[in-house]
């Protein structure tokens, strides 16, 4: 048995955990997570302390259970590990997009057990799961009934849900080689790119940092959105971009918009202050379901522009 740690380095949260192969057979081995544990990214000041505190709380947790399968020797701590991060990698370092926190490679080996780590974008990791889904993993949201549907622009949520199929998706082995992407809004905005190497059979993950992507202003409601964030900031040449909208912070600022605080300094009450506030309160609060479908709709627009 082989123990790997594993780690979710984001903006919001950092997760770790300890996970266990039986062989070293891909295609057959299903890993297994034995220990886990969860930080809040803007209590971290040191990534390898977080990492030395995790496997020291591996080892008396497991050593007090009565499961001799999993306990954890000092000694045979993993020496293996696959980090992914929110921000970009370069030279075996990543510096968070949205959080004061830096991934070291090279500080991690010499400050903890770990010598032999792949350190990759948290959505290159996302887009390398991908070819491991089957057919009870997958929604659809929207089906093409026909080519003359490439031209219809969604702008309604409500449209949305008439028009979902919710039938089950049968993957055709024709499609494992086409490009994909996956992209997907959290503290910023993520995104990858899935590409099939049809000679060596296996996908190449490309990291994106597109949430920095410039936002297209293009309605009455975009323009008026800018503007309120140009005098929020102070700055009249602010230029938006997708994670303006697609975050947390962003659905915070898209209801701010719409509960009426345009100016700095207004009185309007701001009754969520929260991502999670606002997405629970859209059925009883007007102002939330408004910022959820100025949400929805920016999504699909990043969407459509980023598959193109």
């Amino acid at each position: 048995m082989e123990t790997v740690l594993a780690a979710d380095v984001g903006g919001t949260h950092c997760t770790l955990a300890l996970v266990k192969f039986e062989n070293n057979n891909l295609e057959n081995n299903k890993p297994v997570i034995i220990a886990r544990k969860e930080y809040l990214t803007e209590t971290i000041s040191n990534f390898s302390n977080v990492v030395s505190d995790f496997l020291d709380y591996c080892t008396n947790k497991l050593n007090n259970q009565k499961i001799p399968s999993v306990k954890i020797e000092k000694t045979k701590m993993p020496v293996k590990a696959g980090i992914g991060a929110a921000g970009a990698v370069s030279d075996g370092r990543v510096m968070l997009t949205n959080a004061n926190l830096v991934v070291d490679v090279k500080e991690l080996q010499e400050k903890t057990c770990l010598k032999k780590i792949t350190l990759l974008n948290d959505f290159q990791v996302l887009a390398l799961g991908v070819p491991f889904l089957s057919s009870a993993d997958l929604t659809s949201i929207y089906a093409l009934k026909n080519t003359a549907d490439l031209n219809h622009h969604v702008t309604d949520i409500t449209e949305v849900a008439e028009i979902t199929d919710v039938n089950d998706i049968q993957l055709d082995k024709s499609q494992l080689s086409d490009v994909k992407l996956v992209i997907g809004p959290g503290t910023g905005l993520g995104k990858s790119v899935l590409v099939y190497d049809k000679h060596s059979k296996t996908y190449t993950a490309l990291a994106s940092e597109g949430g920095h992507a410039d936002l297209p202003l293009q309605t009455e409601f975009d323009i008026a959105f800018a503007e309120y964030l140009r005098n929020k900031k102070k700055n009249s040449g602010y230029i938006l971009n997708y994670h303006d909208v697609l975050s947390s912070k962003g659905l915070c600022q898209l209801y701010s918009f719409f509960a009426g605080d345009k100016h700095e300094g207004s009185a309007t009450e701001i009754p969520f202050s929260t991502a999670t506030e606002i997405c629970l309160s859209r059925k009883t609060d007007e102002r939330a379901e408004k910022a959820m479908r100025s949400f929805f709709r920016y999504f699909a627009q990043c969407c459509r522009n980023s598959a193109l």
